[in-house]
């Protein structure tokens, strides 16, 4: 795929191309191979104001229907009527003719100041980012907070061909990532932000240790490995000193083994998801030393296990991703009471 070094690339894989206050606007080639054949394009009115990350367009392919946001402020100067008749040029030339809008900024220091992402975006080098930050939650905005320089060096020194990498930062200094040894196995690896070629590696055997997490105040990390067989998850201190406590009997790993523990806002929680599909909280002290409970069954779920979730300020609620098929599985239509004049 193609991302040319001279656009800029929003978070929603939108590109921007700038010529004084106008910016132009279109899709990446990321995007138009996700959306498929795309057979409409709704554009924006020319004269409307958008504001930056506000919708201004639709597009509509064989697969789906996808907004299109505005990836900076100001008022729509041009649009690509030609997309009325051929809509297909979005897919065969993304950053050519296949051009969307044209905005006319508002400020262009907005867009200087913006946190725009690399041509090699963040799916490219196969790295998911989680921030773990001392006192909040986890999240997924780490990413757009690093800045330029540091990112193109963690495309230089994180193999792009390893497993999606779950990576976190302590007092936005260091990264955990998971990443694929030679040997096939999946191994724990950190780096400081200030020099990313010292990566070192925290966690690597014959056994995979993967979706690493660190608590909220940076004493203690979580993180999974399947040495005893299968998938647990487990606690050490941070940074290791060469100990580890298992704290699972049990727990579900993932379609891609990622899923792993959550950390409670205050830390002094983990949470997990058992192979019994029940959601299992453990109380865990970080100070004077480590020390781990008894994990507690909170609720048994209901439908398929969570594949990924967090965890809300109180501790209480949370937010999950929860699968309605499985890979492989085909609906089934039971018809009952089939009129028996029309049976075969």
């Amino acid at each position: 795929m193609e991302y040319p070094e001279d656009l800029k690339y929003s978070s929603e894989h939108e590109w921007v191309a700038v010529d004084g206050d106008r910016a132009r606007v279109g899709i990446t080639d990321y995007a138009q191979d996700a959306l498929g054949d795309v057979v409409f394009v709704s554009l924006p009115a020319s004269g409307a104001s958008v504001s930056a990350g506000s919708t201004c367009a639709e597009v509509e392919s064989t697969k789906s229907v996808s907004d299109i946001y505005a990836p900076v402020s100001g008022t729509i100067v041009d649009v690509n009527t030609a997309l009325d008749d051929t809509p297909e040029q979005l897919n065969a030339d993304p950053y050519g003719s296949g051009w969307i809008f044209v905005i006319e900024m508002s400020d262009r220091r907005l867009f200087e100041e913006a946190a725009w992402q690399l041509a090699r975006p963040l799916d490219k080098a196969s790295v998911r980012v989680l921030a773990l930050e001392p006192g909040g939650p986890s999240t997924l905005s780490a990413w757009p907070r690093i800045d330029k320089a540091s990112k193109r060096a963690l495309i230089d020194v994180i193999d792009p061909g390893s497993l999606p990498a779950a990576m976190g930062s302590v007092s936005g200094q260091t990264l955990l990532f998971t990443e694929r040894a030679e040997s096939g196995t999946l191994d724990i690896w950190m780096l400081p932000l200030s020099d990313p070629a010292r990566k070192s590696r925290l966690f690597g055997s014959r056994f995979n240790e993967a979706a690493p997490r660190v608590s909220p105040d940076g004493r203690a990390m979580a993180f999974t490995s399947d040495e005893s067989g299968r998938y647990e998850v487990y606690v050490a201190p941070f940074p290791p000193a060469g100990g580890k406590t298992q704290v699972s009997s049990g727990m579900y790993a993932g379609l891609d083994f990622q899923q792993g523990a959550r950390w409670s806002r205050d830390g002094e929680e983990l949470f997990y998801v058992s192979d019994e599909r029940r959601l299992m909280s453990v109380r865990v002290l970080t100070e004077p030393r480590l020390q781990v409970g008894r994990p507690t069954a909170l609720f048994e779920m209901s439908g398929r296990a969570w594949e990924d979730f967090a965890v809300g300020p109180d501790g209480k609620q949370f937010l999950a991703i929860v699968p309605q098929t499985s890979a492989g599985e085909q609906p089934l239509t039971v018809i009952v009471n089939w009129p028996a004049d029309v049976r075969p």
